[in-house]
């Protein structure tokens, strides 16, 4: 099984129809607001990302995927609830590939489609004409970032995710 952790997430990626119960290493750093895994008794755990600040304020909470160095994207998406924010620019992906180019995938973006059994969910897939710019399935990736910038001015102010979706493999958990 390939490592990958988030950083400002640390994770270790659990390929898609392995055991429920393995569990995935997680620490998180932010640099403002709120990003952390919580129990939820619905869907397991959840990964709550808050900015309390206004959209202008230039930060809000970060969290990296790591040991993700050298793949190529083939498949990309997380599951969010519907209370939270899912908006063109927050939650997103920034994934930055061997060319020092960062390409953005905004929740808004990709293929939405209800999480069977979990009425106040929604999937997002994402595929390569999602990227912008351009080009964030065609090269070796150097790093995967998950970023929430957007502040109550634009919506909620905060997402609530889960099975974050890279490459055929799920992060849904935190570490035990």
């Amino acid at each position: 099984m390939r490592l990958m952790t988030l950083s400002f997430l640390l994770l270790s990626l659990i390929p898609a129809g392995a055991a429920a119960n393995q569990a995935t290493p997680f620490a998180v750093i932010t640099t403002r607001g709120t990003a952390l895994w919580s129990p939820d008794p619905q869907v397991g755990f959840t990964f709550y990302m808050q900015k309390p600040e206004p959209t202008s304020v230039m930060t809000g909470p970060t969290a990296r995927v790591v040991g993700v160095e050298g793949i190529r994207l083939t498949s990309l998406g997380f599951d969010y609830r519907l209370d939270g924010h899912c908006g063109a620019g927050a939650p997103r992906f920034n994934i930055t590939t061997e060319d020092g180019l960062i390409h953005f995938f905004g929740c808004h973006y990709g293929n939405h489609s209800v999480v069977e059994g979990y009425p106040n969910w929604r999937r997002v897939r994402f595929t390569p004409a999602d990227s912008y710019p351009p080009g964030g399935f065609d090269l070796p990736v150097i790093k995967i970032g998950i970023e929430f910038d957007e502040g109550p001015d634009q919506g909620p102010g905060f997402a609530t995710m889960t099975n974050f979706y890279i490459n055929d493999v799920v992060i849904n958990r935190p570490s035990q």
